[in-house]
């Protein structure tokens, strides 16, 4: 009886030291698993938070691409660097950051990689900015584009006279914003009266410009700035003496459905009493289409002064006169369209006339789809 027992005991024994290291080693394996969760969660909190800080530089960029590039040590002088990578320490461990350019017709586009690493864990999160070189005097979408913008929408509220300031802390609100590759932000009027400009977006990007960007041998200037994709943006004038501001515009330079052609000319024409035309190509068609015409004008006192603008194909012509400015004291965006433009036509004049003052500031011509 005592041997069996002492079996019973030693099996016993045998049993308990068993189960024992079966659960030290399931306590290791659920260690294990736990620090990977911990590792992979801090992995990725950390590739968060580098793209966060790749999200804002690229903002603050705006543009053009090969800037963007710079930006994370992905560009070197006149050419690319693969080797490029920007590196930073983060909550105990680090993260990289990758550019690669990706080419495109009408716009260029920018992949930034992003890896956050912590111990043995990696997570890796990755994403695609169009970037956009700002088109200073002008440009022009083509019908053939396959990516990059393909329309201007233009929108503004206009800012008052010398003694009068209007529209101060105005925002332009921009809706299907993933549409969007680019904007510009403008403030024109009288800038020896102008202290400083400042644009805010939605997105959080604040830009202050003390002096002019753009001024021609008259009096009238303007303050403009290059911004990143954004629902809506504000504008705060400081004025020294009188108010000098005239107007607040922003071009939305936009990827919409369909083959299009845009072109547009930032012209910063002074207009006394006199006319003048700018000649625009536009691509040949298979069939009759319509052609629109954008004009952006500051200085559109409501005083009786007119301003006559034209389209003429060479085959028809149309014309509209206003007198008063349409989007509040001192500006006006007016559109006009000329239907049934014959196919063969592939040259326009596009002309303006005013019997008193006024700035011509851009013209935007585009047609109804490409056929």
């Amino acid at each position: 009886m005592g041997k069996g027992i002492a079996v019973v005991v030693v099996a016993t024994l045998l049993f308990v030291m068993m189960k024992q290291s079966a659960t030290s080693e399931a306590q290791t394996q659920t260690e294990e698993t736990k620090v990977d969760y911990q590792e992979d969660y801090i992995a990725q909190e950390i590739a968060m938070s580098a793209f966060s800080i790749a999200e804002r530089r690229v903002e603050k960029i705006g543009g053009p691409r090969d800037s963007v590039l710079a930006a994370f040590d992905a560009f070197n002088g006149s050419a690319y660097d693969a080797s490029g990578v920007d590196t930073g320490d983060f909550q105990g461990g680090s993260y990289e950051i990758r550019a690669f350019p990706m080419g495109a017709t009408d716009g260029d586009m920018v992949k930034l990689e992003i890896k956050g690493m912590y111990g043995d864990a990696s997570h890796v999160m990755e994403k695609t900015f169009f970037t956009y070189a700002d088109p200073v005097s002008s440009w022009e979408y083509s019908c053939g584009s396959t990516s990059g913008a393909n329309f201007v929408e233009i929108q503004g509220v206009g800012m008052g006279d010398n003694g009068t300031l209007l529209n101060n802390g105005a925002t332009i609100a921009l809706t299907d914003t993933t549409q969007i590759r680019f904007l510009k932000a403008q403030v024109g009027g009288r800038t020896n009266r102008i202290d400083d400009v400042t644009f805010t977006t939605v997105a959080g990007q604040d830009t202050t410009l003390e002096d002019p960007t753009a001024s021609g041998d008259h009096s009238m200037g303007y303050f403009e700035t290059p911004l990143t994709p954004t629902s809506g943006i504000s504008v705060d004038v400081d004025t020294g003496s009188g108010n000098g501001a005239r107007g607040f515009v922003v071009y939305a330079h936009r990827r919409i459905p369909g083959a299009h052609f845009s072109e547009g000319r930032y012209l910063d024409m002074r207009m006394y009493h006199y006319g003048h035309t700018e000649t625009f190509q536009i691509p040949a068609a298979t069939s009759p289409r319509t052609v629109y015409v954008d004009y952006v004008m500051y200085d559109k006192d409501d005083d009786g002064r007119t301003v006559t603008m034209t389209i003429d194909t060479g085959m028809d012509q149309e014309t509209r006169t206003i007198g008063l400015p349409n989007k509040d004291r001192e500006l006006s965006i007016e559109t006009v369209a000329i239907h049934n433009v014959d196919g063969s036509v592939t040259e326009i004049d596009v002309e303006i006339y005013t019997n008193d003052s006024l700035y011509w500031k851009m013209a935007h011509v585009y047609t109804a789809g490409c056929n």
